[in-house]
């Protein structure tokens, strides 16, 4: 297949799932005559429509939320991407749980949109929650086994995937649990900010995905927060904080039973 552009579209309030997608598209971009990539972390980058041909090759990384895509994300992805039998290799990061059904599902909402899969791959990353789980993942060893997995599909000429994506779907999402095993509600909760540490530099508000913090860094009324913690990851003065109890009783029990290092699943 004489491929004409290649495309990485990512999602990534920490970074991690950018770092996978660029390692993918560093390794196609010999054998493509144009590159780019597009980062719809924040909202403006969504409001766009973007439609792919026969000889171009996409690249999706997003991070997993809940086990399945961010559900604030899914319907950019379910309206605003268009492919023509476009060849699309999906790569979901997850903080060393679980990817559950969140590669799956990537698989069918764009094989619908007219996309054709020829890789998929799960990258343990570092957790956004905390540094405890998969700390400093991806490493250059993880990127360097995503470059191997990006040229093996150059060189099978990007033909379509042959093994099955784990997962199911539908599918419903997953329900975080506290300390004690039971489910904890944390949807309403927004970070805090220590005022006596910021600055009120804006770097935040730029980056929230929702929009949904003031230019001084303040949670709007009526906003929402995914807790994508890039606001957090971002403060240069760590002036950004989660205070809800079901939250972090939720991530002490993360650290607790999923600190095992995990490895990256790949499919061709």
């Amino acid at each position: 297949m004489a491929t004409t552009s290649s495309y990485g579209i990512c999602f990534s309030p920490t970074g991690n799932s950018r770092k996978v997608c660029q390692a993918i598209l560093q390794t196609l971009k010999p054998s493509t005559s144009r590159q780019q990539l597009i980062d719809i972390t924040t909202p403006q980058k969504r409001t766009t429509d973007y439609s792919f041909g026969k000889d171009d090759i996409v690249v999706v990384s997003l991070p997993v939320y809940a086990g399945r895509i961010p559900n604030k994300l899914l319907p950019f992805v379910e309206n605003n991407l268009h492919g023509d039998n476009t060849p699309v290799i999906i790569t979901v990061t997850y903080g060393n749980r679980s990817y559950d059904n969140a590669l799956k599902e990537l698989e069918q909402v764009l094989t619908a949109r007219g996309f054709r899969l020829t890789g998929a791959a799960a990258i343990p990353s570092e957790h956004a929650f905390t540094e405890k789980l998969a700390k400093g993942r991806p490493t250059n060893q993880d990127l360097e086994a995503v470059r191997r997995f990006a040229q093996d599909i150059i060189t099978k000429d990007y033909n379509a995937i042959s093994q099955e994506i784990p997962g199911e779907w539908p599918c419903k999402y997953y329900t975080p649990k506290g300390m004690d095993g039971n489910p904890v509600n944390f949807l309403k909760a927004k970070p805090q900010t220590d005022e006596a540490l910021c600055t009120h530099c804006g770097l935040c508000s730029s980056l929230c995905p929702m929009g949904t913090l003031s230019p001084e860094g303040k949670p709007l009324e009526d906003g929402v927060c995914i807790k994508c913690h890039g606001c957090i990851r971002v403060c240069p003065n760590q002036a950004k904080h989660f205070d809800n109890e079901d939250f972090s009783s939720h991530v002490r029990m993360l650290e607790t039973h999923y600190a095992s290092e995990k490895k990256a699943d790949f499919f061709l």
